[in-house]
């Protein structure tokens, strides 16, 4: 019996001497370490609400951007159209003054060439004009028949 109760109390000795070291040396360590991963929990909980605001309004500002980059993209779109539109405008009025100096250049090309003809051919028509003349109206009775000709033309253009 003696040797239970030395065995008990060697017992709660070990057991005494365990609990006195834990409470004198490692509690202290446990209960630090505990408080340092409530406090890393703490920032780590922190850190994620942060990053969750910085993740909706980088969501917000990209579907901003990409309305202003759809925005952007139809005003390009109206400008390339409405440039388009002066282009082909501008090509058609091009068409029209080009036609219309094109055909006042060959207006005044034959006209150029009409009176390079007339210069060429009036002195010697005139010339020869002069002489017919002369020979059909040395006859007096051609003169009178010319004259009642002229007369009736221009009665008839009054009626």
């Amino acid at each position: 019996m003696i040797d239970f109760i030395f065995n008990i109390l060697n017992f709660l000795l070990v057991v005494g001497t365990i609990i006195y070291v834990f409470y004198k040396y490692l509690l202290k360590n446990i209960l630090k370490a505990f408080q340092e991963d409530k406090a890393n929990i703490q920032l780590m909980l922190d850190q994620d609400k942060s990053l969750a605001i910085f993740k909706e309004k980088l969501d917000k500002s990209i579907e901003q951007q990409d309305i202003t980059g759809k925005n952007l993209t139809l005003k390009i779109e109206r400008w390339q159209s409405y440039i388009e539109a002066e282009k082909e405008k501008k090509i058609d009025e091009y068409n029209k003054y080009y036609s219309k100096v094109k055909s006042r250049l060959k207006i005044q090309h034959n006209n150029y060439q009409n009176q390079i003809i007339q210069d060429q051919i009036s002195p010697e028509l005139f010339d020869s004009l002069e002489y017919e003349f002369h020979d059909y109206f040395k006859d007096q009775s051609n003169t009178e028949s010319y004259f009642e000709n002229i007369f009736k033309n221009k009665l008839k253009f009054k009626d």
